[in-house]
């Protein structure tokens, strides 16, 4: 019995036939980075199936993958995330982020070093040492 199916990167075209409805073992399948067009068949497995699994194939609608009327859903041809963020905007998120977080380490060691210097007093040690004084 036919459980997985890996059609991805075979220069497939055209539509996925009808017979892929027949097929009730299949679990999943794979068809991404081809060139295969038309709607998807409305069968269970495909409803199922991840967007990732269709990657590839601009001519592709139905389902997960939009209406065939070319109104996509937001994240069609790319991975999701959970809650529709696509890959590609968790990616610039994360660089963002790192960038943000790289920047306040310098400062931190900046201002460490202009401290240790005596260049920079911090405010509060220097109300500190002017009561003392009295």
């Amino acid at each position: 019995m036919l459980e997985i199916l890996l059609l991805n990167n075979n220069d497939l075209s055209g539509e996925i036939p009808s017979t892929f409805s027949k097929l009730s073992s299949l679990l999943a399948c794979n068809f991404s980075y081809s060139d295969l067009s038309g709607p998807l068949l409305s069968v269970k497995l495909f409803q199922n199936m991840a967007a990732s699994s269709f990657i590839g194939n601009e001519g592709l609608c139905g389902g997960r993958l939009g209406d065939c009327n070319r109104n996509p859903p937001s994240c069609s041809m790319q991975p999701c995330l959970k809650g529709g963020l696509s890959a590609t905007w968790a990616n610039i998120i994360t660089v963002l982020a790192g960038a943000i977080g790289l920047v306040s380490l310098v400062l931190i060691v900046i201002l460490l070093h202009l401290m240790r210097l005596g260049l920079l007093e911090l405010v509060c040690c220097k109300s500190k040492s002017k009561a003392t004084v009295n």
